[in-house]
């Protein structure tokens, strides 16, 4: 189902799965893909295209104010009429209430000049209540932004980046701050930004870290009703894990060496001082151990190298990436078995970040992720 803006916008409303409009089958009901049974949680993804805008002037004060309206399309059987519901977000729909029927595939609902966040939703009008399936939901609200990453460029510098929203009704962002535990606080967030940025980066001069406690930054995405979307993931000033960290596996081998290749994946954009690797040879199960005993056996990690690694490696990385290599030598008087590693980026302060996931070149329960998981690692 596709919402439609028309201050200027045409917001289309994919399904969070996998972004498929949502259908209604030759019978009149909802098809199966892209829609859920009554009552079921159903989100939906926005994107947007562009439409003239419309005022109005307040008789009082004189003050034109833009009307927003928004346009509901679905994909309908030809003579059937629909039902569309409305309901407040905040952040989930409440109450859904009728608000009209039509025959065909587009409903036009101008709701009130606010900024509350409406969610909609459309069913075949002749269906029996008890037996009534729906479309699914689709809000007129940006989607969230994706992808923000920060890069410390100093104790008073951090530079943001993230992804470009998708629609063209999207006015600009925001951007905000928490410092350490503050994070866990609603509201507790301070918008840096006093107009909405334009561009998808952000550069934060007002930080200071000399304090080493983390700080935390989500964007948002406002459209031009003044909508804002939902917080984007977290980036923090300590580093993410390195992504696709690998391994020579004992199988690519074919000469015994006692020489260990490790690998793995950074931004090209995110500044780091270099890389940490940390070894031992001694495994751990630590599902339901008391977190004293997993502690220590954090503790009883060895940091392989001494300076920040900052090797690049001959492997590919992916688009937007550098790929950077470590070789750990086993030890010559070491009789252990088995050695197994993670990675940990150190960012323009000295400040480790992440964990990596455990990887070992001798037991497959530490092999790298393949197939699907790759991707989305990445």
């Amino acid at each position: 189902m596709m919402v439609t803006s028309d201050n200027t916008a045409l917001m289309t409303m994919n399904s969070v799965a996998n972004t498929a409009r949502s259908t209604l089958s030759s019978g009149g009901r909802p098809a199966a893909a892209g829609l859920a049974p009554a009552g079921a949680p159903v989100k939906a993804r926005p994107s947007t295209t562009k439409k003239s805008t419309g005022t109005t002037t307040d008789p009082k004060t004189g003050l034109k104010t833009t009307e927003h309206s928004n346009q509901l399309n679905w994909s309908a059987q030809a003579g059937q009429n629909y039902t569309i519901h409305r309901a407040e977000a905040n952040p989930l729909p409440g109450t859904f209430q009728t608000i009209g029927t039509v025959t065909g595939n587009t409903y036009t609902d101008r709701p009130p000049l606010n900024t509350t966040v409406y969610a909609y939703r459309v069913s075949p009008a002749e269906a029996v209540a008890q037996n009534r399936v729906y479309s699914s939901v689709a809000f007129d609200q940006p989607e969230r932004p994706a992808g923000l990453l920060a890069s410390v460029e100093g104790g008073d510098l951090v530079r943001l980046r993230w992804d470009k929203a998708i629609g063209s009704d999207v006015a600009g962002y925001n951007v905000y701050r928490a410092r350490g535990n503050d994070v866990r606080i609603e509201g507790a967030g301070k918008k840096l930004n006093s107009g909405l940025l334009n561009d998808p980066a952000y550069a934060d001069a007002t930080v200071d870290l000399s304090d080493s406690v983390a700080r935390f930054y989500w964007v948002t995405a406002v459209n031009l009703a003044g909508k804002e979307s939902g917080p984007s993931p977290y980036a923090m000033t300590f580093p993410d894990a390195p992504l696709a960290v690998n391994i020579d596996r004992c199988e690519t081998q074919t000469v015994p060496t006692r020489d260990i290749r490790i690998w793995w994946e950074w931004p090209a954009d995110v500044k780091v001082k270099g890389f940490n690797v940390y070894f031992v040879d001694k495994h751990m199960n630590t599902h339901g151990k008391p977190a004293e005993v997993v502690n220590a056996w954090y503790r009883s990690w060895t940091k392989a190298n001494g300076a920040p690694i900052l090797k690049l490696s001959t492997k590919t990385a992916a688009p937007g990436h550098r790929s950077y290599e470590y070789t750990f030598t086993i030890p010559s008087n070491s009789t252990a078995p088995h050695y197994y590693f993670y990675v940990r980026a150190v960012n323009a302060l000295g400040q480790e970040g992440q964990k990596t996931d455990i990887i070992s070149k001798t037991s497959d329960a530490f092999a790298p992720h393949v197939g699907q998981w790759s991707a989305s690692a990445r």
